[in-house]
Order: C-alpha cells, then sequence, then structure tokens
C-alpha cells in the first residue's frame, strides 16, 4: 500500500488506529476507554450554537451562552469533561460554561480561547499531551482544561500535535515540532514561545505539521512541513522552520486555513487560492496535481473557508455549504462517495449557512437558527447516534433545547 493509501485508510475512519493509541495511553498513565456512550448533560446550557469545530475524532461547540462542549471519541479526555468515555451526545466541557469565544481541536486534545475579564483572555487545552501540546510544561494528558497562555489573546489553532495563538500581534507556539512547525527551529516547547515575523498577524492556522499566518498587509506566511507544497514558497520537498512568504497570492488575503498537508486563503475579492497536497482534488482546481504556491479554486465568491485533513469546505456569499477533494467517508455531503477536485454542493445545506468546519474525515456546519450539522465518517461518533459508519447524505442537526438533544434535518 502507497502513502497515499495509507493516508486515506487513517482518515476514512476519523479515529487514530486504536491499538497504537491504547500502547501510547498505557505510556503515558492514561487508561484506554470501553466505549460506553454517554447521555446529553442534564445540565448542559444549549441555548444554540455559534461556532463548530470538526477535530480528529471529537467535535465541539460554541453555545451562544459562551459555553463548550464537545462529543465523539474520548479516549484520552479530548472531551474535557473529566472522563475518558465516548460521547455521542454534547457533554460541556468542564469549567467552561461561560466566556468561550473560540474552540480548536487537535489529535485527541482541543484548546479554547476564554475570555476572562476586560482585555485578558486566557487559552486552556486538555486532553492528549504527548507533545506538550497541553501548554502547561508537561507531558501529562489532562481530563480537564489546563492554562496554557493569558493575556490580549485573538486568536487560536490547534495542528496534530501542537498549538499556536496570537497575544498582541505576535504568534505563539507549543508543542510538537518535528517538522519546524513551530516556527522556532527544530526543537520543541511544551510551553509558549514567540514566533519572529517582523509583522504583526492577524491570525493563525495550525496544519498538521505546518502552520501559516496571516499580515497584517494581507500577506501570508508559512513554516513547517513543506513536502507537500503547503508552504507555498515554490519550493518542493522541503521543511522549512522559519516563516517564509507565500508567493503569487492573488491579491490580499483577509481568512486562512491550514489542513492536512494543503493550505486556503481567502481573498478581499472572494475569490479562493489553495496550495499543497492534492492526491483528492482538495485544492479544487479541477486537478489532483500538487502546487507549491497558490492556485485558484474552481468556486465563485465565499464568505468562509475550511481546510480539512483532505478535503476542504466554503461557505458562499449566498450561505451555501460547498465541498471538495476526499469523499471517502462521505464528508463532502454531495450524497456520494466520489472524490471531487471541484467544488460540490452539500446537500441541504443550499442556504442559511453561517460557518463551516472540515475535520480529519467528517465535517460539520453552523445553520442558522443555532443549529449544528455534522456528517462524513465516523458515524456513531456525529452525534446523532448512528450504527452506520459513515454518513455521507443525512444532516446531522443540534437543536437549540433546555437540554442538548440530536435530530435528523429533513430535507429542504
Amino acid at each position: 500500500m502507497d502513502d497515499k493509501a495509507s493516508f486515506r485508510v487513517l482518515l476514512r475512519s476519523s479515529l487514530v488506529p486504536l491499538l497504537l493509541l491504547a500502547l501510547l495511553a498505557l505510556a503515558y498513565g492514561v487508561a484506554p476507554s470501553q466505549f460506553p456512550a454517554t447521555a446529553p448533560a442534564a445540565g448542559l446550557p444549549f441555548n444554540g450554537v455559534s461556532a463548530v469545530e470538526a477535530g480528529w475524532n471529537s467535535r465541539c461547540a460554541i453555545t451562544t451562552g459562551g459555553a463548550a462542549a464537545c462529543w465523539g471519541a474520548g479516549i484520552y479526555g479530548q472531551l474535557g469533561n473529566g472522563d475518558i468515555a465516548d460521547a455521542l451526545y454534547p457533554n460541556e466541557v468542564a469549567g467552561l460554561d461561560q466566556g468561550v469565544v473560540e474552540i480548536s481541536a487537535g489529535a485527541d486534545f482541543a484548546c479554547a480561547r476564554v475570555e476572562v475579564s476586560g482585555e485578558v483572555t486566557e487559552v486552556r487545552c486538555w486532553g492528549a499531551n504527548w507533545t506538550g501540546n497541553l501548554g502547561n510544561g508537561t507531558t501529562t494528558s489532562s481530563l480537564t482544561p489546563l492554562l496554557a497562555l493569558s493575556g490580549h489573546i485573538t486568536g487560536l489553532s490547534a495542528g496534530l500535535g501542537h498549538v499556536c495563538a496570537i497575544m498582541d500581534g505576535v504568534v505563539w507556539c507549543w508543542g510538537g515540532n518535528a517538522s519546524g512547525e513551530l516556527g522556532i527551529g527544530h526543537t520543541g516547547a511544551p510551553v509558549a514561545t514567540p514566533v519572529s515575523l517582523d509583522l504583526p498577524a492577524q491570525k493563525v492556522v495550525a496544519g498538521h505539521h505546518h502552520t501559516c499566518a496571516l499580515l497584517a498587509s494581507g500577506g501570508v506566511r508559512c513554516w513547517g512541513d513543506g513536502r507537500s507544497g503547503q508552504l507555498g514558497d515554490r519550493r518542493a520537498g522541503s521543511m522549512n522552520p522559519v516563516p517564509t512568504d507565500v508567493i503569487g497570492l492573488g491579491g490580499p488575503a483577509v481568512d486562512l486555513s491550514a489542513g492536512g498537508g494543503h493550505t486556503c486563503a481567502l481573498l478581499d475579492d472572494g475569490g479562493v487560492q489553495c496550495w499543497g497536497a492534492n492526491w483528492w482534488g482538495q485544492l479544487g482546481d479541477g486537478t489532483t496535481t500538487t502546487r507549491h504556491s497558490p492556485v485558484y479554486t474552481h468556486t465563485g465568491p465565499v464568505s468562509a473557508i475550511s481546510a480539512g485533513s483532505s478535503h476542504t469546505c466554503a461557505v458562499t456569499t449566498a450561505g451555501a455549504a460547498v465541498c471538495w477533494g476526499d469523499n471517502a467517508g462521505g464528508q463532502l455531503g454531495d450524497g456520494g462517495w466520489r472524490d471531487r477536485s471541484e467544488p460540490a454542493p452539500v446537500l441541504g445545506l443550499e442556504r442559511g449557512v453561517l460557518a463551516i468546519s472540515a475535520g480529519s474525515a467528517h465535517t460539520c456546519a453552523v445553520l442558522e437558527g443555532g443549529e449544528a450539522a455534522c456528517w462524513g465518517a465516523g458515524g456513531p461518533l456525529l452525534g446523532v447516534g448512528s450504527t452506520e459508519p459513515d454518513v455521507g447524505t443525512l444532516q446531522v442537526v443540534l437543536r437549540p433545547a433546555t437540554a442538548a438533544t440530536l435530530v435528523s434535518r429533513p430535507a429542504e
């Protein structure tokens, strides 16, 4: 089996191979789950969703009241509820019942940006901590959130095993650094360490093993693993532990997203450019050719972009969801299982989409009215209790209620 096929098999289930993770868990003193499904927390203050995050093997949402709730795999405490049981329904993250403004999930861990008071914001992380990715100076996992960074923090993003945040315009990163993804050379950092960019950063995005920053100038700089062209610097087969300019952007960028081995930028005219790995058409340019500099995606004007492990999704200016790339788990939501190298509409989401998040082999979206929908691989853990391994045609919706409930969205 070649590298491409191996990567696809891993992503299809949206669960990291359990035998390997069980061994890692024992090494770090975390007992593996027996996979009991927990019911919705009775006191969950679920009055609608303002943001959703499709992580590696768990999903998280921020309620309109500022609480964080997660569901899916919990084997390493990545749900943050003090347990290692899987959850088929949202469970509130311990201690995060208000003030949460951003959430990002990596491989078996997650972090949240929490407004504490005035100008003070904190980053708190929980779950597996193999590479020091929780940012507290240790490699000990935690079932509940731990403080990683405090200050005037305006952005946050978790990669596969590293995390980056923006504090006072400066990018700070911590965790794994095997490919130079921290931007500080090749030494890992279990606590936040500043990255030298020379210019203020507006946004930072962490891919599997690379990181990119959107600068105040509208330019983009990337660092880390560039072997698939995801750094956008026109160099093939390279890794760069220091920030380098993306070459060939068609205009100032206003948003940015990093996937498994590719990166996408939303330009100020509503156009989308992507670069990097393109095995399954995740760049959306109508080909499966890897690109080392930006190419235009074949889509009309969009308002939001999200790069997953091997697929990409966007919200159009009309409020529709479109996706392209790998579709082995039904993560494109187009009713089929065929990969697409050009954007395809997500069935049932032709309007009313406010935000979208592409994960490992699944996708989630925030809809008008405070609903959240997820589809793709990992059916039993998508939030509907499905016994099917993949959900490619059914939109799974989390509706506002006094306690969290999950229902299927009827066809429109």
